[in-house]
């Protein structure tokens, strides 16, 4: 009887532990991105049909702006356009965010949006689509933008070159 107790006392506050919910299960967070994957050489997405088109390029910090990472860009049949950035970043510090942009000379930027931080780390990531076609525009700007709402005021803290690639 006696070690039942104490067999009780031992493992009940073990179990208590075990079944409540971890305070940063709360916290944490996370972003599914759905890749479309090769099979047999090709891609084929379900919802956009066969990929007619892929660039890739590394991104690289500007001089004083360490940085690193890797955007993909595809081009499907149906006409859309998807281009996808993970980038190792210092956190901005409050009051500003970072900003990706498709360069072309000679014409207005396009803004990809925001880089997201869903783990409050270095790593960075964005996923940008739109119907219409850039396969043009090699250059991606990332810029570092006070929170003021003038798109203007942001400097360029890292590039990437994308390169067009075969299957």
């Amino acid at each position: 009887m006696r070690i039942l107790m104490i067999s009780t006392m031992i493992f009940l506050p073990i179990l208590g532990a075990c079944t409540k919910k971890d305070s940063a299960e709360k916290t944490i967070r996370k972003e599914v991105f759905v890749t479309a994957m090769p099979v047999g050489g090709e891609v084929n997405d379900p919802d956009h049909g066969r990929e007619t088109w892929l660039a890739v390029g590394p991104v690289e910090g500007t001089e004083g702006s360490p940085a690193n990472g890797v955007g993909t860009a595809h081009y499907f049949e149906d006409g859309t356009f998807i281009l996808g950035m993970q980038v190792n970043i210092a956190p901005p510090e409050d009051g500003f965010f970072y900003e990706a942009w498709l360069v072309k000379e000679g014409e207005n930027d396009v803004s990809l949006g925001h880089l997201t931080n869903p783990s409050g780390d270095a790593r960075h990531q964005l996923r940008f689509m739109a119907e219409e076609d850039y396969r043009d525009r090699a250059t991606i700007a990332i810029t570092r933008e006070p929170d003021d709402g003038n798109p203007e005021s942001g400097i360029v803290v890292a590039r990437a070159v994308l390169t067009k690639r075969q299957r």
